[in-house]
């Protein structure tokens, strides 16, 4: 006899995890586990399309969709999620594309 599956809930948990690649200074990546928000395909869709705002930075733009990280030597905040993108220009488009995929709105590579 076969197991039952768990029960499918129709909403999503608020936060979910995964690992980003981020691209690091003379080749390769380097893994940053974030803890992402979960958006709706409308909030998503409408977080993509949003014009910048005065005074916006890739920390407060990435903290729209991203809540915390594991195994960063620095606590997650807006500023530090700026310095980090500072320090890797690679990053901001690394979360970005990680964090579409995981949510289901863009294909995964093979």
């Amino acid at each position: 006899m076969q197991p039952k599956p768990a029960m499918f809930k129709i909403v999503a948990q608020p936060t979910f995890t995964a690992v980003v690649d981020v691209p690091v200074p003379g080749g390769g990546v380097q893994p940053l586990e974030l803890v992402f928000k979960h958006k709706t395909r409308e909030a998503a869709k409408a977080y993509l399309e949003r014009e910048p705002r005065e005074g916006d930075t890739d920390g407060s733009v990435l903290d729209e969709i991203v809540a915390g990280w594991r195994n960063v030597d620095e606590p997650y905040t807006t500023e530090n999620m700026s310095v980090l993108c500072g320090n890797f220009p690679g990053a901001p488009e690394a979360i970005l594309q990680s964090y579409l995929t995981e949510l289901g709105v863009l294909r995964r590579k093979n």
